[in-house]
């Protein structure tokens, strides 16, 4: 009994090794694959998170690139002489060949089209006018609930239409009274009463057989600003308007929905919740439905909970503005796209941490035999754990970094996008501006010469004169074109700083502008610079040295900038000393020093000191010799102690809270400035006296 006793439990010491081993093995395999599948996850999310916002503006730009065709025909009404009798022909005529031009520009749009504002009184006078001009049958009429045309009610005012392009597509629509549906009135009476383009909300559209909406622009018969809502109404002339069909309006989204395997929902926000649906994009086909594929309501909230990649709004929703309305664009992902996240490499991380662990178990069994090996094989395979686990440790930070830097080319790209899509237009007006000016001088001055030359004006020609309120045109006219020049040239300002921002086109090592590429980080962040409730806006001192050009990789130097100065805005905002407004500024700045570059255990001098009650953020720059230049940011927040200063630019090491910060940041921002610079990125903190960055790079890469 005692030597079988002896001889199980020897067996247990001798498989225990063997058990410990596959626990271990089979444990760090389940955790590597599931952090693998996790950051696999958050790769598609940022993928999707980014084609959501792409598809969001390019249905933004498409649709306002439409509807303010309506502003743009008012403007050419506002220009043009009242329809009275003798000068309907006319106006028709100019409308025609107005909006003939802009349809040319403009594919799919159903129609544009005047609606005048007719009173009760003037109906019959009204019709007879129009019929005598070519449209024999013309009477003003409105639907039926079941919508059938009859004759239109006795109303005090009517809005029919009158002149419509393309008119072989909407004759019919010729004399219906906009004003009589509800939908339509509703946006009308918005338009008149605040003077600006309106839209409504979902319109089945009777005469063209289709749904969609329509963008009203009040025209005035006074040329002066009208400040009060009373003048509005009382000089309103009638509404240029737009029809478009949301098919048309979505067919360019439709086709990237469907590259992308994206169902996509379109809901107006600010209308009723039984209201809301705007259109469906059916992925698969490509198709565009007016109803939504499940009979219950639809809510952005139930949307989004149809897939776990949606959990967050951000991901897969977007809020935009169209004129007066909130839109919101949601994109479920379809299985087609799921399909691209398969997870292959956590299931090979898996598969292969599985059989490492097997083969060493069972090299482990057949290695029993032998005691004099048992530990030189243990120590071999100890050695060979540590060295899976640090690959699988650098595998996950790689993966992360990998992450990030797609999430900073895509901002890159995005914000070249933007400032490409703006600066086309910009450049058009800003070019124009100069022709507008001269022609401008010119008219006045022919005016000037007419009031010169003619002692004697008629005095219909001098009402007009007064009604138009000339001696104030001619004033104002030239300090209006003046205020827009300025304006277009503050536009490509802030273009071109978005440009040198992204640089998408410098991949390769240059020499470039620190102080550019510092001024255009800050405009990105500009947002998160000003003031918030419980906070004071945060303050930008700059004290700029003289720097030559450095040669660096442009792009990653601005993502050192942006990640220091994001983190500079996160210790402000975290700062308890900030939560009341500042009575009075108090900054005291210290200059940075002007000696040699500091040696590895020296400190630079340049600080930002907490006698101020003002949040904020100095940035100094100044040249370290003939070789380096040093960079400063600092902030005045609540600083940090050495335990976690010292752990500052280890990966995944973060203060903040959960989905606030990765903890990458500056371990990356270390990296670049180190190994891809050859240079020195260190902080100096002190709690209660901010904190402060330092990079030194060299001028000249070797």
């Amino acid at each position: 009994m005692h030597n079988h006793s002896g001889e199980d439990s020897s067996s247990l010491r001798r498989l225990l090794p063997i058990g410990l081993t596959i626990l271990v093995g089979s444990v760090l395999s389940i955790v590597g694959s599931v952090v693998l599948y996790q950051m696999e996850n958050e790769q598609l999310r940022t993928r999707l998170q980014g084609e959501t916002q792409a598809l969001a503006t390019l249905l933004k730009s498409n649709i306002q690139s439409k509807i303010q065709l309506s502003e743009t025909l008012a403007a050419f009404s506002n220009s043009s002489m009242e329809v009275e009798r003798e000068e309907f022909e006319q106006f028709r005529d100019e409308f025609k060949q107005f909006t003939e031009t802009l349809l040319k520009q403009h594919d799919k749009i159903l129609a544009l089209a005047w609606a005048p504002r007719v009173s009760g009184r003037d109906r019959a006078a009204f019709e007879r006018l129009v019929q005598a001009e070519g449209f024999a049958n013309f009477q003003i009429y409105e639907r039926s609930p079941t919508g059938e045309r009859i004759v239109a009610q006795r109303r005090d005012v009517y809005f029919p239409v009158t002149l419509s392009e393309p008119i072989d597509k909407n004759r019919q629509a010729i004399g219906f009274d906009i004003f009589s549906e509800p939908n339509r009135r509703a946006a009308m009476e918005k338009a008149r009463n605040t003077g600006r383009l309106t839209i409504t909300t979902r319109l089945n559209l009777a005469v063209q057989g289709t749904w969609g909406i329509v963008a009203y622009t009040p025209v005035y018969q006074q040329r002066k600003p009208l400040e009060t809502q009373r003048d509005r109404q009382q000089y309103l002339r009638g509404f240029t308007f737009g029809v478009f069909t949301l098919p048309d309006l979505l067919a360019a989204l439709s086709q990237q929905a469907q590259v992308h395997g994206l169902d996509v929902y379109l809901l107006d926000q600010s209308a009723p919740a039984a209201q809301n649906f705007l259109a469906y994009v059916q992925a698969s086909s490509g198709k565009i439905f007016k109803q939504p594929p499940q009979a219950e309501g639809v809510t952005a909230a139930a949307l989004l909970a149809q897939h776990p990649l949606c959990q967050s709004a951000e991901t897969c929703a977007r809020s935009f503005t169209i004129s007066d309305r909130q839109w919101t664009l949601i994109a479920l992902p379809t299985a087609q796209y799921a399909s691209q996240g398969t997870h292959w490499q956590s299931w090979s991380v898996l598969l292969a941490g599985f059989l490492l662990t097997g083969g060493v178990a069972a090299y482990l069994l057949s290695s029993l035999r032998h005691t004099r090996q048992i530990e030189a094989l243990a120590k071999e395979r100890s050695q060979q754990a540590e060295q899976l686990s640090q690959t699988l440790q650098e595998l996950q930070q790689t993966q992360t970094q990998l992450v990030h830097t797609e999430r900073m080319s895509s901002l890159g790209q995005l914000v070249a996008g933007v400032a490409h899509e703006i600066n086309n237009p910009v450049n058009f007006i800003h070019g124009n501006l100069v022709h507008v000016r001269r022609y401008a001088e010119d008219l006045l001055h022919l005016i000037q010469s007419f009031q010169q030359t003619c002692s004697e004006i008629p005095q219909s020609l001098q009402a007009q004169i007064e009604a138009i309120d000339l001696d104030f045109i001619q004033v104002d006219l030239p300090k209006t074109l003046d205020s827009m020049t300025v304006g277009t040239d503050r536009i490509r300002q802030i273009v071109l700083s978005l440009r040198n921002f992204s640089r998408l086109d410098e991949s390769e090592m240059k020499q470039v502008d620190i102080h550019e590429g510092i001024d255009s980080t800050l405009l990105i962040l500009q947002h998160r610079l000003k003031e918030k409730p419980g906070r004071p806006s945060i303050q930008i001192v700059k004290q700029y040295g003289e720097l030559p050009l450095v040669e660096c990789f442009a792009g990653q130097l601005n993502q050192v900038f942006m990640n220091l100065l994001s983190n500079a805005v996160d210790a402000l905002e975290g700062s308890e000393r900030f939560v009341q407004p500042p009575a009075e500024p108090m900054l005291a700045v210290s200059q940075p020093s002007s000696a040699p570059r500091p040696q590895a255990e020296s400190r630079p001098t340049s600080a930002v000191t907490t006698a101020t009650a003002q949040p904020q953020i100095l940035i100094q720059t100044q040249a370290r010799g003939k070789t380096h230049v040093l960079i400063c940011i600092a902030d005045n927040g609540q600083g940090m102690e050495e335990k976690v200063r010292s752990r500052l630019f280890t990966p995944f090491f973060t203060t903040k809270p959960i989905g606030k910060g990765t903890g990458l940041g500056l371990s990356i921002s270390y990296q670049i400035v180190t190994q891809q610079h050859h240079g020195r990125l260190w902080c100096d903190s002190t709690p209660g006296e901010g904190t402060q960055f330092f990079i030194e790079i060299p001028i000249h890469q070797n």
